[in-house]
């Protein structure tokens, strides 16, 4: 008899003699339960006790898998048996690890399949991690999991690149420093708007100025008979905020869609400005004097712009522009969709974790005393903060069901 059908009826046999015990499975035959702690298992299957639940697994399974972490076990002597598990009972033929088990129903499904599939409430990090422990790489996820997994490694990699290159200045508190109180408040009067009310006075005041020397370089610029002399245009610093990182993150995630389209349009203004001149430089007082002339004339029209300086005189030529026209509205309508979605993405995840920030920093002034708005206390922050971030991840899941997106995780 085959050691399957011996294993089988050795299962059967337990379950009518236990109670309570089932055999559990995430939506395929191939995962084996929880199984009772009476119930022993044959001498050539091996009892994997994870994280408190338990699977059987013949030897000639594990073996077929040589180079991880259970096949090792199948063919190690009893003496290198705890290099490779936390613990083992010899007697019962079973071996404990403290890892997870939710994820370890995926390892299982690929010992009996052959497929690593992902899971959906993904981690990718926490994934990679438990695969890399039992001995399995990356590179064995199936096709229809893989694009998933690289798109959110892919992300997590730029937002921690992203948070490299962030200003640490969230955890000022002037420790040791001359009138500390004071210098807190300060400092979070001018670099924390949303702080208290005169932190968003001094914003607004803030802001207005900025508007106003603004509006000054522009009367400037008129001529309005003044004698202009040197002037110089000084660079203003702004804080970098969440709004203009989410676009800075989608252009650099979006590199080869951007990159795609850019092609498109120069092969495009390249082929339609080249047609166009041809057909339109013979013709008296046109507006194609060059090649140079008909680019431009392409790129406006390509973009939809359409300024009129630039336009063909012939039956011939209005045909053409016609059609790029309609190539340029083809051309920059396929990459929107993907770059919407990489743009909502990372909208959400940055506004999630500046919230989370936000709920850290009042947790920290709580416990300091330092709030300085009156009647505030622990529960009330901690309950604003949890429904604001709970909120935010409703819209963003929303937002990415609505439009086909995978959610960030972060």
């Amino acid at each position: 008899m085959s050691p399957e059908p011996q294993t089988r009826t050795k299962l059967d046999s337990c379950k009518v003699g236990s109670t309570g015990t089932s055999v559990l499975s995430l939506g395929s035959s191939v995962f084996f339960g929880d199984l009772s702690a009476a119930c022993t298992p044959p001498l050539d299957v091996l009892l994997i006790n994870v994280g408190g639940s338990h699977f059987q697994l013949s030897q000639e399974l594990l073996a077929s898998h040589p180079e991880t972490r259970l096949g090792k076990l199948a063919r190690c002597s009893p003496d290198s048996v705890l290099e490779l598990c936390d613990d083992a009972d010899f007697m019962q033929n079973e071996f404990f690890f403290d890892r997870n088990s939710q994820t370890f129903h995926y390892v299982v499904n690929f010992y009996r399949t052959g497929h690593l599939h992902v899971m959906e409430e993904l981690c990718e990090i926490s994934f990679l991690q438990e695969i890399k422990y039992w001995g399995l790489d990356e590179l064995c996820i199936h096709p229809c999991c893989r694009e998933r997994y690289y798109c959110r490694k892919e992300q997590r990699q730029s937002l921690e690149e992203q948070r490299g290159f962030e200003p640490n200045n969230q955890d000022e508190d002037f420790v040791g420093a001359a009138c500390p109180a004071v210098r807190q408040r300060l400092w979070e009067l001018l670099e924390k708007p949303e702080s208290s009310c005169a932190a968003r006075t001094v914003g607004s005041l803030s802001m207005f100025f900025v508007v106003l020397s603004v509006l000054n370089m522009v009367l400037i610029s008129l001529d309005l008979g003044q004698n202009l002399g040197r002037w110089g245009l000084e660079v203003l610093r702004a804080q970098p905020r969440w709004s203009l990182r989410s676009l800075g993150m989608t252009i650099i995630q979006c590199y080869e869609e951007v990159g795609l389209l850019l092609l498109f349009l120069c092969v495009g203004i390249s082929i339609f400005a080249t047609i166009a001149f041809a057909l339109e430089h013979d013709f008296p007082a046109t507006t194609f004097t060059s090649v140079p002339t008909a680019w431009w004339w392409a790129t406006t029209s390509m973009t939809t712009v359409g300024y009129g300086d630039i336009r063909p005189d012939t039956a011939v030529g209005k045909v053409l522009a016609f059609f790029c026209i309609l190539s340029g509205i083809l051309i920059l309508a396929l990459p929107i969709a993907i770059i919407n979605d990489r743009f909502s993405a990372c909208y959400f995840t940055l506004k999630i974790r500046d919230a989370a920030l936000r709920h850290g920093e009042m947790l920290k002034r709580l416990a300091r005393g330092s709030v300085g708005d009156r009647g505030l206390n622990l529960r009330d922050a901690y309950t604003r903060s949890v429904l604001e971030m709970l909120r935010l991840k409703g819209r963003e899941r929303a937002s990415t069901q609505s439009s086909g997106g995978d959610d960030l995780w972060w």
